[in-house]
């Protein structure tokens, strides 16, 4: 049971790992969709609403805006 309580939590970890990288890119979220290759605007809307848990595509597609991936998974800034 601790194990299912762990995923749990280092998934809402992640999810709120990528809300604020979501936010610091400055992008209003009707700009998102363009600016990451075009991703469903209601998967996006869904994620940051708490409707669903971030999908592994959408984090690939947030690189593309200069997202920190490695941050959003790890916690832990990528060292330039």
């Amino acid at each position: 049971m601790s194990q299912g309580c762990s995923q749990v939590t280092l998934s809402t970890e992640v999810t709120q790992r990528f809300s604020l990288e979501l936010n610091s890119s400055e992008l209003c979220v009707g700009e998102l969709p363009k600016q990451m290759g075009n991703p469903k605007p209601h998967l996006i809307r869904n994620f940051l609403r708490g409707n669903i848990l971030l999908p592994a595509d959408l984090l690939a597609q947030a690189a593309i805006v200069g997202n920190d991936t490695i941050y959003v998974i790890t916690g832990q800034h990528k060292e330039l």
